[in-house]
């Protein structure tokens, strides 16, 4: 088709560009490269972002991450309004992880452009990628303030407050994006995620239903509504809106986790062993998982399956959860020494989270011996 385009317009260079872009998809990177040298001979200002561009991609099959990010700035340099080689180039960043050196690249747009939307938003991820929050939040808001029909600016500061248990802000951003672009089963779904988080569990109920006649094969909505139900302690509803999303999507670790919780909460056991056993089978390379179906063993008094669940479990995954759970049994079965021993190890591999000890089995809390141990601990590695 290139080739009958070329012999209409043979002079069109975007023809050309194309033709360079398929012989990159087809790994022929040093035709496709030259290609494009020839183009820079003779190419005006307008064409040579495109050439630039279209270089990206080479770069970007040969794992040239630099390169590709040098070409995406030339780019940029010649045309800072130029929508491909903006996205682009923030994908070069995080391929190469340049943020600090980006931070200054898109401040100094924004210092010319102060009405760059898109540079405002790509700020904004590289301030969120170098720990720089607050900052992040601000930039990312401006990028919808200028421009307001800007979707992924709405949802990423959204997201962004969430991750920060900004509850109130991400919630606000999502109505605001609702009202927008909805009503959408998503944008529903981390409404009513805010909503439980803020302890508002029947408005959350609310629009997880009105999320369900827009979407009622959604999985994750009879999950979060199975969630609100467990929430309110309505575990009947709860197991059967799990079963709901799991009858739709079978390989979700935590739509099995939250069934079995819920089938604890009623001490049908058997039922919750069963799916504390299927969440760690499908997420088994998540210690939290295998940690859960070991303490429940526990808490039942099966030690011996439960030292075989964690032999099990050392096959695909490691934690000091499953360390603190290894010393709980062998202090209970009597092998002390042991028992410490490993104990000591979880407490240098991960202190913060020593109390599990003591929800597995909690008479071990007066323990004087596992006490002053973990005093110890909490001393030298403060």
């Amino acid at each position: 088709m290139l080739e009958k385009a070329e012999s209409i317009a043979p002079f069109e260079n975007e023809i050309k560009i194309l033709r360079a872009k398929a012989l990159t998809m087809a790994r022929e990177h040093t035709e496709a490269m030259k290609l494009l040298e020839d183009l820079k001979d003779s190419a005006v200002e307008t064409d040579l972002v495109d050439i630039l561009v279209c270089e990206s991609y080479i770069h970007e099959h040969l794992k040239d991450h630099d390169a590709m990010y040098d070409c995406l700035l030339e780019a940029l340099h010649i045309n800072r309004a130029h929508e491909e080689a903006g996205i682009r180039f923030w994908t070069a960043v995080e391929l190469s992880r340049r943020y600090e050196a980006a931070k200054e690249i898109y401040s100094d747009i924004i210092n010319d452009e102060p009405y760059n939307s898109l540079a405002w938003y790509h700020l904004g991820h590289a301030y969120a990628a170098t720990g720089s929050y607050e900052d992040a939040i601000d930039a990312i808001e401006y990028s919808f303030i200028i421009a307001p029909e800007f979707e992924s600016g709405y949802m990423d500061c959204a997201e962004l407050c969430f991750q920060l248990k900004y509850y109130d802000r991400a919630l606000y951003f999502y109505k605001e994006a609702n009202k927008l672009f909805g009503p959408e089963s998503d944008i529903l779904i981390h409404i009513a995620e805010c909503e439980v988080k803020l302890g508002r569990v029947d408005d959350a109920k609310l629009n997880l239903f009105e999320a369900l006649k827009i979407d009622p094969y959604n999985d994750e909505l009879f999950y979060h509504l199975a969630e609100c139900y467990a929430h309110q302690g309505f575990w009947y509803k709860a197991i059967n809106a799990y079963h709901k999303s799991i009858d739709i999507e079978d390989r979700c670790e935590d739509y099995y986790f939250g069934l079995a919780k819920a089938y604890s909460a009623i001490e049908n056991s058997e039922k919750a062993l069963y799916f504390y056993r299927k969440a760690a089978l499908t997420g088994l390379e998540q210690s939290c998982y295998w940690e859960s179906y070991i303490s429940a063993l526990i808490k039942l008094g099966d030690y011996d399956k439960a030292l075989k669940v964690l032999q099990e479990a050392d096959q695909f995954t490691f934690g000091a959860d499953l360390m603190y759970c290894e010393s709980a049994i062998h202090i209970i079965k009597n092998d002390k020494s042991k028992g410490m021993r490993i104990l000591e190890e979880a407490l240098i591999e991960n202190f913060d989270i020593h109390r599990l000890l003591f929800e597995i089995q909690p008479e071990l809390e007066l323990d004087p011996e596992i006490g002053a141990m973990i005093q110890y601990y909490k001393q030298e590695l403060a």
